[in-house]
């Protein structure tokens, strides 16, 4: 689906950019240049959810784990009523602000669609649960393992089998 040309729909809608992503160096798959000089462009809806994934994914696994950290870092106080967007963000998925985040479909897709609102307003209703699962899915989004840090050691469990870690300070 193609939302390009679209002028009845919010920026992001029209760029296939839900998530709003400011326009990088980073080589998206399906990103196209687009005539925004802000965000992104994707060539279809389904890229610009692989995306908007895959940077709430790298962004929970270097410390921005839960929906405080996480919003703030995706919508900054300066740009932003981040306050307002992490109210919504834990009413629409049930995730407390301080509660850590795992990058399991679900959760993502949670956040996503929450996420997908706040930046589009009513044009956010024209992504559909499908095209957001489409879009998780072209990311190979799996889960992770889990981890638990007690003192100086990493706890994992990985298939039912855990592994300790001893990092110690370094």
């Amino acid at each position: 689906m193609d939302f390009r040309g679209k002028t009845n729909l919010s920026r992001g809608i029209r760029n296939n950019n839900p998530g709003n992503l400011v326009k990088t160096s980073i080589q998206w798959k399906g990103k196209v240049k687009g005539s925004d000089s802000r965000f992104e462009t994707f060539a279809n809806i389904y890229y610009g959810v692989r995306a908007a994934g895959l940077d709430l994914i790298a962004d929970i696994k270097k410390g921005k784990n839960t929906i405080r950290k996480l919003i703030t870092e995706y919508a900054p106080p300066n740009e932003n009523d981040t306050t307002a967007y992490i109210n919504k963000v834990v009413k629409g998925t049930g995730i407390s602000a301080d509660q850590l985040l795992t990058t399991d479909k679900d959760t993502i897709k949670k956040l996503l669609r929450e996420i997908f609102k706040v930046e589009n307003g009513n044009s956010a209703a024209v992504i559909t649960s499908e095209m957001i699962k489409k879009g998780i899915n072209m990311a190979n989004v799996k889960s992770i393992p889990k981890t638990v840090a007690i003192g100086s050691s990493i706890i994992l469990l990985i298939g039912g089998v855990i592994i300790l870690l001893n990092y110690g300070k370094r």
